[in-house]
């Protein structure tokens, strides 16, 4: 038995998907509370990490533990 829904494109279907999604606005909310959610905006340090000249030998791990 066929369907009687026609067969569109993937990319038919994301725009449709996208026309009818609104675009939400960007909410501040604590570090605590951003687990699970996307950034917004780009997020940058306000000075460079490390703060001296780095060898390509040299790595830097940054943890967060919440």
């Amino acid at each position: 038995m066929a369907s009687k829904y026609k067969m569109i494109s993937i990319p038919e279907a994301q725009d449709t998907v996208l026309q009818h999604t609104p675009v939400l606005a960007p909410i501040e909310v604590p570090l605590q509370a951003s687990l699970g959610r996307i950034l917004g905006e780009t997020v940058t340090a306000p000075s460079p990490l490390p703060p001296f000249p780095a060898s390509i030998k040299v790595s830097l791990n940054v943890s967060l533990y919440l």
